[in-house]
């Protein structure tokens, strides 16, 4: 979808796409007070009846946070248009809209969550972004511009949002609200608010920053590179995230912590073996990749920082992982100390360097913040659950990685310089050095099963 956009609203309407795309979580972080994580958390331990008891009076809450949300945007859409969306009231309003469907799409998918449905919730997202794609594409197609994208976007949410909700109806039918529960729910889930209000503004605090000081079209550059730098960590991240927690709290509560230990260091393993390798691979054929998928303009200007947000999403993940113990203990505010932390440099960083350096300082920033929140998160869940890494097979992965990148090197320079040729070969050998070296074994599959 990114090559769609930047292909066809430019640098500059991809930057306000952008910024769009950003905006919609640190509202939701808000607006759910933190919900999601504590439904995961609580429901597995609770009956039907009270879990229609808790969800209905979350929903309430939350609903009556999002018309709140909306009669202040529509309202006064003016501040937050000149301040973010480079003056475009229209925008604004729309993002009214589409948090209500991020939002409360959000909630349902915490339910799945809980109770470990993980193949049903993610057959539904694959067709929601599947179908989210198809109308993008029929939508800029007929010639239409970003107004017309984010209401297609907001139709195709909605619909995929009611899915959610009758899906969860027939699972746990809403009883009436019982609004002294939602202090169990609100005591565990608040703390993470902040933390989820420090990533995001560790996430999108570089592309308001270069907003501000440098331009959209300079966030349109900075924007599809630093996408394409952390899909494949992210989406790996993504997936052990949603599996883990449940998993985890499953074993940990039954007082397996031997298994937690045993998990962690297999989560770790599996997805140091799926991002390291970017970073070579981005390095060697980084720039035309990047064309294929974007733009010249954007390949040009984008590319260090392509190299330095696979980075980026190696440190993402490895926060995700080691973050699991935190909220096993319980411990949810350590993790929002670790983010205000990371938040304040974040920003800190952006505004003194980024004007001065440019973009690039943007991605060397993020590296410093997730570093510190990664580093943070590891001493704690070593500490409390005794958790180490086999430094031996990360070794392994990066001499792997290592080899791969010569031999890349070699066939764009000597042999036959094609990005398809070289991508293949590159990760044919990647995966041949691990399997020579030992890395992949059937506790690698046994990881994949829990998946």
């Amino acid at each position: 979808m990114v090559s769609l956009l930047t292909k066809s609203l430019g640098a500059y309407g991809y930057g306000l796409w952008t910024q769009v795309s950003v905006a919609l979580p640190l509202f939701a972080m808000i607006l759910k007070f933190g919900s999601t994580f504590s439904i995961v958390r609580l429901f597995p331990g609770k009956d039907i009846e009270e879990m229609g008891e808790d969800l209905s009076s979350l929903l309430l809450l939350v609903t009556l946070a999002l018309l709140s949300f909306i009669a202040v945007l529509m309202i006064f859409p003016t501040p937050l248009a000149d301040t973010i969306f480079d003056g475009h009231v229209m925008i604004v309003q729309m993002v009214a809209l589409l948090v209500v469907s991020y939002c409360l799409s959000g909630l349902f998918s915490a339910v799945f969550r809980a109770f470990r449905e993980m193949k049903k919730l993610e057959t539904i997202n694959i067709i929601q972004s599947t179908a989210k794609i198809l109308v993008i594409g029929l939508v800029v197609f007929l010639g239409y511009g970003l107004i017309a994208i984010l209401l297609a976007v907001f139709i195709v949410w909605g619909f995929f949002t009611c899915v959610l909700f009758y899906l969860v109806l027939k699972k746990i039918p809403l009883k009436r609200p019982k609004i002294s529960s939602l202090k169990e729910y609100i005591s565990l889930g608040l703390p993470t608010v902040p933390a989820g209000i420090s990533q995001v503004v560790v996430i999108i605090s570089d592309r308001y920053v270069i907003g501000f000081f440098l331009g959209a079209t300079v966030v349109g550059y900075y924007s599809p590179a630093y996408i394409w730098g952390e899909t494949l960590p992210k989406f790996v991240t993504g997936v052990l995230s949603i599996v883990l927690l449940p998993t985890l709290s499953e074993y940990y509560e039954k007082g397996d912590v031997s298994k937690v230990r045993d998990l962690l260091d297999l989560s770790t393993k599996y997805f140091l073996s799926f991002s390291v390798p970017l970073v070579v691979i981005f390095t060697i054929v980084g720039r035309d990749l990047l064309t294929l998928l974007t733009t010249a303009e954007i390949a040009a200007n984008g590319y260090e920082i392509l190299v330095l947000t696979s980075i980026v999403g190696i440190l993402m993940g490895l926060e995700a992982i080691f973050a699991q113990g935190v909220y096993l203990k319980k411990r949810t505010k350590l993790i929002g100390f670790f983010w205000i932390a990371a938040a304040i440099f974040n920003v800190t960083g952006n505004i003194i360097l980024v004007p001065r350096i440019g973009m690039i300082a943007a991605a060397m920033t993020s590296i410093v913040s997730y570093l510190i929140v990664a580093t943070f998160t590891l001493f704690f869940t070593r500490k409390k659950l005794s958790f180490s890494t086999d430094h031996m097979v990360i070794a392994k992965i990066i001499l792997s990685c290592l080899l791969m990148g010569l031999l890349l090197f070699i066939i764009r320079a000597f042999i036959w310089d094609d990005l398809t040729f070289s991508i293949v070969i590159g990760l044919g050998t990647y995966i041949l050095f691990l399997y020579l070296l030992g890395v992949i074994g059937d506790k690698e599959i046994e990881l994949v099963n829990y998946i």
